[in-house]
Parts: structure tokens; sequence; C-alpha cells
């Protein structure tokens, strides 16, 4: 539960600074770079599940 709420803010803070440096109407128009932020978030997510599982493996708490 807490590694969930801990990648919630983890999302919603990159997400509220790529957003900051963006303004969002050029961004909706522009179809690669919503393409681009939907990548990232795709590899984000890939990865923080690969780390998950290497923790749960790895880490005895």
């Amino acid at each position: 539960m807490l590694r969930i709420i801990i990648h919630s803010v983890v999302f919603i803070v990159i997400f509220a600074v790529l957003t900051n440096y963006m303004d969002l109407s050029k961004v909706w128009k522009d179809p690669k770079t919503v393409l681009g932020l939907l990548v990232a978030f795709v590899v984000y997510f890939l990865l923080s599940w690969l780390l998950n599982r290497w923790f749960d493996r790895h880490v005895k708490l």
C-alpha cells in the first residue's frame, strides 16, 4: 500500500514538473509531444515495476 502511495506521489510530481516547463496548450496540439509523454510514463511504470520485483526478492524487511 505504501509503495502505491509513493509511486502516485512521484508520478504526480513528475507530471507537475513536466507541465510546469511546457505550455500545455502547445503540448496537446503537437501529437509528438503527447506521444513522448505517454512513452515516458510507460517507461517509468515499467522501471518501477522491475524495481518493485527486485526489491521484493532481495530486500527482506
